[in-house]
């Protein structure tokens, strides 16, 4: 409890409990709305308005602007101490106490002065002076803060420019708060600033990025093909204005060093771009601007990606391709208004694939309030989820994106969607990985938290809290900006345009019973397949199927296309040959005792995309069967390490001891990587700059697998955490290793992977 909040909250209720224009608030001591409405009301019932508010609004402005409050020694006023009340709510000590007799200090003398003089100097102004203007009023009355909030992640290169907007823009954004966190209220003052410095009058800015202030804004360098509000050529001095709110902008959004120089680098502003995947021009055009400043960025720009809740026929996906998109959004389940069907089908994804496109599934059947969100409901959607993707026969490891649609609070971030999103990765058990759609804040949290391995950001609603001054996750596949209608006739169609990053490929082929088996294994639980690294020098083409031919012993081969390549040093994940596998030719499932030439592989495509094909092998009749294979150019994955080479500043291989038994093969990791139990279920998330082990024993390199079911997993010994010196059990609760994500999606080439 703070002791002069609480005071300040019993002299409102003794002053004007009994007025009827004022609503009595719960004496607690605590910051909130209640006192800071409680507070306004008083100034109003004093400022003789009737009709009281909540807000500092209009009439209160232009009342209290006749007579501003300043300091008047000798003199008693209760709007003297509703001031007071006001800056030990902010925190600003006036130097006057409560009395016992409930009676508070109403004077503005020099001490009072001096709070609101400290007050000003932290809003950023200049030797100010002790008067409380309109707009200082308004900021009291408010639950801005003019400290650093650090323990909210508030910055103080991000508060140097707060300060900075209040001394030079005041006269448009007020006086904004400086606690060093870009969110709303920072996010629209930028826009404001903006808009000062293209001499747009007070009375037309509105801090909306809108036609005018796009018309006005200045490509920099300056050519000077912009001109002001007023039709002015900019001057250098303004576009070095121009140049410090844009850097303040790739500050806001992660780039730049904090600095806020008055002239722009190119290469930060390139590096911003490619984040975003807008054309890298370097300058701070208009499209750079509108994604600087709003979370929709350019509407008008060109998207590879979109999504749509309407099923696609021929000309329908004829009108994408038209159009230039390659991959489109679409539902695993569901419906839309009047009870039609937004659900995929085996028939349309046949026309998705045929027609060159892929797709990224999107599974939401309401999502549209708080109370949806709960670790039941969210145990619920993983199993539909797997099962409507299962039913699609959609490759194991491919990205399902689970849908927060409404514009979430922090608070029920923490306390409900968290909570549903552990529930759905628990439950989605590695088979496949798990997206969010949502504003950028909501984004952000659940994939820090480990939850969400890729994100689909619904930037198009600009207004969400959640997207107002937060910057896009570094994990972002697809940037959801702008709805439009493309083609015509029975190929119209309305999408969301979605930027694309290429972060997540999406689904380009699905499992069926003439190629593959979709489950990969998950017929045999006691299969463990090897990782290995190609080693020979020469990429190793990967088929689709594999079938019976060939002569004498080799009585199998590849068949069907080539899906892709592995390539050297890159490394993949073999099966052994004597398993099931479905004969393209016969119609049957086989089980080969015996074994062949021919192995299945889980491995990287041409598209970035984990996948499974088989490989055939120059074996004799004595090595197809090896598990950990004796061929020099088929070697473990655990037996290379990666290092940076500073003089060549290239990442090698480096060999690790490969014959005593008492050194374990160590491991960083390089991204965020899940790890899960021998049953599939999500242990925890390991973060960059841990370590994990496999510890060498004389039995073998039992750790030298893949994961039982799941060829993308590694198994693992033990992991140290960052900052500790002692390794600890990965599944501690049973004293025992556990399977580690390989991040096939992240990259396969040793510089790329997820653990090095």
């Amino acid at each position: 409890m703070d002791e002069m909040v609480f005071r300040t909250q019993q002299w409102l209720n003794s002053t004007y409990g009994n007025d009827s224009r004022y609503n009595e608030i719960e004496e607690n001591g605590k910051t909130g709305w209640a006192t800071i409405y409680a507070l306004t009301r008083a100034l109003q019932i004093e400022l003789g308005i009737q009709s009281t508010a909540d807000n500092f609004g209009t009439t209160s402005r232009s009342l209290y602007g006749q007579s501003p409050l300043q300091r008047n020694d000798g003199v008693e006023d209760n709007k003297y101490a509703i001031l007071q009340g006001a800056l030990w709510y902010k925190g600003y000590n006036p130097g006057h106490y409560y009395a016992e007799n409930h009676t508070f200090s109403k004077v503005f003398d020099a001490s009072v002065e001096n709070a609101v003089i400290q007050l000003k100097t932290d809003a950023g102004f200049i030797n100010p002076d002790g008067v409380v203007t309109v707009n200082l009023m308004a900021a009291l009355l408010s639950m801005d803060s003019f400290k650093l909030l650090s323990s909210y992640g508030g910055d103080t290169n991000i508060r140097l420019f707060q300060q900075e907007m209040n001394r030079m823009y005041e006269n448009y954004i007020g006086i904004m708060p400086c606690d060093g966190i870009y969110g709303r209220n920072t996010n629209k003052a930028l826009i404001y600033a903006i808009q000062a410095e293209e001499s747009m009058p007070t009375s037309v800015a509105n801090g909306n990025f809108g036609p005018s202030t796009k018309r006005c804004c200045p490509t920099i360098p300056y050519n000077g093909s912009e001109k002001s509000y007023t039709n002015s050529t900019y001057s250098a001095s303004q576009i070095q204005r121009f140049a410090k709110i844009f850097n303040f902008g790739l500050y806001a959004n992660g780039f730049g060093n904090g600095t806020f120089s008055t002239s722009i680098d190119s290469n930060t502003i390139k590096q911003f771009q490619n984040h975003l995947a807008i054309p890298a021009t370097g300058k701070a055009d208009l499209a750079t601007w509108l994604s600087v400043a709003i979370s929709c960025g350019d509407t008008s720009r060109s998207a590879k990606a979109a999504d749509c809740a309407t099923i696609l026929d021929e000309a329908k996906a004829n009108t994408l391709v038209n159009n230039g998109y390659e991959i489109i959004g679409r539902y695993l389940t569901g419906v839309i208004s009047g009870g039609i069907s937004k659900a995929l089908s085996k028939a349309e994804i046949e026309i998705i694939f045929d027609a060159g496109l892929r797709f990224f599934p999107i599974y939401q059947t309401s999502a549209r309030s708080e109370s949806y969100f709960t670790e039941t409901q969210g145990a619920e959607d993983a199993l539909a989820a797997i099962e409507a993707a299962e039913e699609f026969k959609i490759p194991y490891q491919s990205t399902i994106y689970f849908a927060v649609d409404f514009d979430a609070m922090d608070y029920q971030i923490t306390n409900s969607i968290i909570p549903y999103f552990r529930a759905v990765s628990l439950n989605i058990k590695a088979k496949y990985k798990v997206g969010i759609y949502g504003a950028r804040n909501i984004c952000s949290r659940v994939s820090d938290a480990g939850y969400a391995v890729s994100s689909f950001v619904g930037d198009m609603s600009t207004g969400f809290s959640g997207n107002l001054g937060f910057k896009i996750p570094d994990n972002w596949a697809f940037d959801q900006f702008a709805t439009v209608t493309i083609g015509t006739g029975e190929g119209e169609l309305e999408i969301d345009k979605n930027g694309y990053s290429g972060r997540d490929t999406g689904v380009h082929r699905v499992y069926s019973s003439e190629n593959d088996e979709h489950n990969d294994g998950e017929h045999n639980n006691n299969i463990q397949p090897d990782v290995l690294i190609n080693r020979s020098g020469n990429r190793i083409p990967v088929y689709e199927y594999k079938r019976a031919g060939g002569t004498g012993w080799y009585s199998y081969e590849c068949a069907g296309d080539i899906i892709g390549y592995i390539y050297p040093d890159e490394f993949y994940t073999r099966y052994h040959t004597g398993e099931p596998f479905h004969d393209y030719t016969t119609g049957n499932d086989q089980w080969l005792s015996d074994g062949d030439a021919v192995h299945k592989v889980c491995f990287r495509d041409s598209t970035g995309s984990m996948s499974i094909g088989y490989i055939q092998e120059e074996l004799s009749a004595t090595d197809y069967n090896q598990v950990e294979s004796s061929l020099p150019y088929q070697e473990p994955f655990h037996y290379y390490n990666v290092s940076y080479n500073q003089e060549s500043e290239k990442y090698d291989l480096i060999k690790q001891n490969t014959t005593n038994s008492e050194v374990p093969f160590t491991f960083d990791v390089k991204n965020t990587t899940p790890y899960y139990n021998s049953t599939g279920e999500l242990l925890g998330t390991l973060q960059p700059g841990e370590k994990i082990i496999i510890v060498k024993n004389s039995s073998g390199y039992a750790s030298s697998v893949g994961g039982k079911s799941y060829p993308w997993l590694m198994w693992f010994n033990k992991r140290l955490p960052i900052g500790e010196s002692t390794y600890v059990d990965l599944d501690q609760s049973n004293n025992t290793g556990a399977f580690v994500n390989l991040g096939y999606e992240i990259g396969t080439l040793y510089e790329e992977r997820a653990i090095w």
